[in-house]
């Protein structure tokens, strides 16, 4: 299992999606709570996270590699 920090070194963007409002937010380490910032995962987000707007739980989380294009090209 990897770690926000893990991911975020790899040149990941870490993002969650609300399953009731699909609102979505960027997850970054530096804004989850001191306590679990080096060992929290995106599967814990997925088993305790609640949305900030409606109150939903669970909601998904998805990390995708962050590259940058310059005319459709890497």
């Amino acid at each position: 299992m990897r770690t926000f920090l893990d991911l975020i070194d790899s040149g990941h963007s870490v993002l969650a999606k609300c399953r009731g409002c699909s609102f979505i937010v960027q997850l970054h380490p530096n804004f989850l709570p001191a306590a679990i910032r080096e060992t929290a995962a995106p599967q814990d987000i997925e088993q305790r996270g609640r949305c900030k707007r409606c109150g939903a739980r669970g909601p998904h989380v998805a990390a995708e590699h962050r590259q940058l294009t310059y005319g459709g090209h890497t």
